[in-house]
């Protein structure tokens, strides 16, 4: 199995791709915070009106029962060069939502028709397991024959890349 940074070299943004969308945030008077070592999103913070001025979006307040949220209202947009390499906003506010599910379920299907469901043919999601399988990674990252193109950066925001 390929090691992390050999992972991160093959299907990870690339440094420049990084520095580029960090330099804009960084432009627009963002703070940046230290970049994760997989380089898969930027972590950024700023005000409400910078976030509408440099995406081009507009913000609102919306109630949960959690309490006030910022929710995005309309899309983004980045510069040109840029918006190959931005895929969103992940979270305007650092709150992580609430799962799915909050009580275990239990399963109503036998094994054998788990194993169906669950096979990759059938996949409805990614997994680390499936990607694996799917992407061959035992073998060496130059030997894999599928190279992921995107990537994730975010006011305290994740902006996906």
């Amino acid at each position: 199995m390929a090691h992390a940074g050999g992972i991160r070299q093959a299907y990870g943004n690339s440094p420049s791709d990084v520095a580029a969308v960090t330099a804009w945030l960084e432009s627009e008077g963002f703070t940046v915070a230290p970049l994760p070592a997989g380089l898969g999103w930027i972590e950024f913070s700023g005000t409400v009106a910078q976030v509408e001025q440099a995406f081009g979006a507009q913000i609102h307040n919306f109630a949960t029962p959690a309490g006030t949220r910022l929710v995005l209202a309309s899309g983004i947009s980045v510069p040109g060069a840029l918006a190959p390499l931005v895929a969103g906003l992940v979270s305007l506010d650092g709150a992580v939502s609430t799962p799915a599910l909050t009580a275990p379920q239990p399963l109503t299907v036998s094994p054998a028709d788990l194993a169906v469901l669950n096979s990759p043919a059938n996949a409805a999601a990614l997994t680390p397991k499936l990607a694996a399988q799917l992407l061959d990674l035992a073998r060496s990252p130059t030997q894999a024959s599928t190279k992921r193109e995107q990537a994730r950066p975010s006011p305290s925001c994740r902006a996906a890349m």
